[in-house]
């Protein structure tokens, strides 16, 4: 899923090391959309840093899991495909297809920063939203280590159908795993966990 970032990364002369497939998956959905919603004027550019580049498009710097951070107003206020390749990426990246008929994203904070991070999650539900995801719960749950999960599960074949078909999977299992469920809704998928 880095690939296309890649491709910018080159036009705009910036080294592909700095985005290696490590990379946090927020500074990947941010940069993936910020490369669909360029207009051909920035395309012209020669040289810039990519760290600035995406701190400007909202991409927190440093560790996501001890900092609040919200998705950029760029991406909240943008049309449905730069938000669609910004959800894309953030699901391809920490999401998952429960073997029970689920798409679930899942993000950790510390507990400190619990009340922001729902600002954030409800922002993220918000653009499902914005794409006609509406059958969705969030689910917060505390852990030992000093953070707390939050999951958001969408259910529902109309919502699945809807999610594979506006914004969908790269990474060939989580796709595999939802087109199968898709096609055959009464039974359960055979293996076990989650693609």
């Amino acid at each position: 899923s880095v690939e296309p970032v890649r491709h910018v990364l080159t036009m705009f002369s910036i080294s592909a090391t700095r985005l290696s497939p490590k990379r946090s998956w927020f500074v990947k959905a941010t940069f993936c959309s910020f490369c669909f919603s360029l207009n051909d004027e920035a395309q012209d550019s020669t040289q810039a840093d990519s760290g600035s580049i995406l701190v400007l498009l909202g991409a927190p710097k440093g560790k996501k899991v001890i900092q609040f951070f919200d998705v950029p107003k760029w991406i909240k206020d943008s049309g449905n495909t730069t938000k669609s390749e910004f959800l894309r990426a953030l699901f391809d990246d920490d999401g998952s297809v429960e073997k029970s008929g689920m798409v679930i994203y899942t993000n950790s904070k510390r507990k400190y920063l619990r009340k922001g991070h729902e600002i954030y999650i409800n922002s993220v539900c918000k653009l499902l939203m914005d794409l006609g995801i509406y059958n969705m719960s969030v689910r917060y749950r505390d852990r030992e280590d000093g953070n707390f999960k939050a999951d958001i599960r969408i259910t529902g074949l109309r919502y699945l159908d809807f999610f594979e078909k506006n914004i969908g999977f790269i990474q060939i299992p989580r796709k595999k795993r939802l087109n199968e469920i898709l096609k055959n809704p009464s039974r359960k998928y055979s293996k076990k966990g989650e693609a």
